[in-house]
């Protein structure tokens, strides 16, 4: 299973047979999730298959246009012109070169750098600010930013929901007020998505705040709000703790919901089985049954 810009997919088979362009490959089946509940995406990603020692063998991606919020399927299609008929050592990547790549080895060796958002656990779920208060509703750890794209390979976002509470004499933004710090004391501003702010005396539920974070620290991160609506317009700050490791940095750590809707801690397998499909200028004469990670 893994996560590349906004969609969600899972691995659900592979066979050796003839690919869309009538040659002989590999193709790999993946159902498709498209997250963005706004707009209709399709799903081509730069994919490869890489070995053991290293060679990389480009692909492409057969998906029709997915809609907003909906699922579809995908092939991945590898042409087989230099010759391989095994599963065997083969790793799909998916994502160019730069970017936040999803990781997933085709046998049962290696480990799948999966992507999967990782819930973050706040030191506490409630803070108040000088007459603002502020509940996190969710805080999560994720490789895909406010536009759905990918981010690089030393990047991650911090994506927040909250609920905030005004109760000073004026309106504030609590939107505009969150930062994130992380170990090393480096501050990055969040931004904010389409949330309105909150006047006096009101309550806004649902503002959603990301951050894209560049070469990320392990350790205990802070997530605050500083604002300028104290005693005299004085700034204040509130700020609850988060803990990152260097596993959820990685991708190879999160958490996915089964069928079950229960949570799973880790990058998850699905098994497929790759089979000679029968046809023509099929490279593997016999069924080779894989477990896949992701």
């Amino acid at each position: 299973m893994g996560y590349m810009d906004g969609f969600r997919f899972e691995l659900t088979g592979a066979e050796f047979g003839e690919t869309s362009s009538g040659q002989s490959g590999l193709l790999v089946e993946a159902d498709l999730e498209n997250l963005n509940k706004d707009s209709d995406q399709r799903f081509d990603p730069s994919v490869s298959l890489e070995d053991s020692d290293g060679k990389a063998i480009n692909g492409g991606v057969v998906a029709d246009l997915v809609p907003s919020g909906s699922s579809s399927s995908a092939t991945f299609e590898f042409n087989a012109e230099d010759g391989f008929d095994t599963l065997d050592g083969r790793t799909l990547l998916v994502g160019a070169s730069g970017e936040a790549q999803v990781e997933l080895p085709l046998d049962d060796k290696g480990e799948a750098v999966g992507r999967i958002p990782v819930e973050l656990e706040p030191s506490e779920s409630e803070l108040g600010v000088e007459g603002v208060d502020v509940t996190i509703d969710q805080l999560d750890l994720r490789w895909y930013g406010p536009d759905f794209d990918q981010v690089g390979d030393d990047e991650i976002v911090l994506a927040a929901e909250v609920s905030a509470r005004n109760g000073t004499e004026n309106q504030t933004c609590v939107r505009d007020t969150i930062k994130f710090v992380g170990p090393d004391d480096d501050t990055t501003a969040a931004e904010s998505q389409g949330a309105d702010c909150e006047p006096a005396g009101e309550s806004k539920k649902g503002t959603k705040v990301v951050a894209v974070i560049q070469q990320p620290e392990a350790g205990e991160w802070a997530l605050q709000v500083v604002g300028d609506w104290g005693p005299g317009g004085k700034e204040v700050t509130g700020e609850v703790t988060f803990q990152l490791t260097d596993e959820m940095i990685s991708g190879t750590k999160g958490d996915d919901e089964d069928a079950s809707g229960e949570g799973s801690n880790d990058a998850g397998t699905s098994t497929t089985e790759a089979t000679d499909s029968g046809s023509s200028g099929s490279t593997s004469s016999s069924s080779t049954t894989t477990t896949t990670a992701g």
